[in-house]
């Protein structure tokens, strides 16, 4: 999640084009905050005492990516 956010970041700031692959993941599942992306991000990481800030920098960076012009695996086939 922290590459994620880390490639959002580098879009915003240096407008470099970034073309995201999601592979066996629709791009709108990523970025429903309540869905089971979202759930594994609690579950994995809730412990963490930067939890809170950590999930809105991760689940902004995801709408960020998945936002763009990002392809589902089955276009490349």
């Amino acid at each position: 999640m922290d590459e994620v956010a880390t490639i959002a970041r580098k879009m915003k700031e240096s407008r470099h084009p970034v073309l995201p692959v999601f592979y066996k993941v629709d791009p709108s599942d990523v970025t429903d905050i309540t869905g089971s992306y979202t759930t594994t991000i609690d579950r994995e990481h809730k412990g963490r005492s930067s939890y809170v800030e950590d999930k809105k920098r991760w689940m902004d960076a995801l709408n960020v990516v998945a936002d763009s012009a990002g392809h589902t695996s089955q276009t490349f086939k």
